[in-house]
């Protein structure tokens, strides 16, 4: 299962090592290949991008900050159609806090950078895919 850049990580591993790939469920993600791929995806929905750009005018020192920050994420992120339990959401993002060694680490991987390439790769994968 991977979703997100998990979702990008599976391919990867799906094409690197299909001995070790049984299934692929693929969530909230992209095909792997060039960033000016033809595939006719639907964009990252603005309002997200727009949440996590205001994210580096936070203080991320204030815990009551960035929760409402995270909990404002996560009511983004659940869509229209179901009901968001803020209370519970709250909760376990105060627990994420508490927990975390470094919470600003949960945002790097928009820092990675990669050298392989993998356009015109994706036919490879024969593991059953759910997407």
């Amino acid at each position: 299962f991977g979703m997100s850049l998990g979702g990008m990580i599976a391919q990867i591993a799906a094409v690197k090592h299909p001995e070790r790939i049984l299934t692929l469920t693929l969530l909230a993600t992209s095909v792997i290949g060039s960033d000016d791929n033809t595939r006719d995806l639907p964009p990252m929905d603005e309002r997200i991008l727009t949440h996590h750009a205001n994210g580096t005018h936070l203080d991320w020192t204030n815990e009551n900050v960035v929760a409402e920050y995270l909990v404002s994420g996560s009511r983004l992120l659940c869509g229209s159609k179901r009901t968001f339990d803020e209370t519970m959401v709250y909760t376990q993002i105060k627990q994420e806090i508490k927990r975390a060694n470094n919470l600003l680490s949960m945002f790097n991987h928009a820092l990675l950078q990669g050298d392989d390439a993998y356009e015109g790769v994706l036919h490879s994968i024969q593991a059953p895919t759910l997407v």
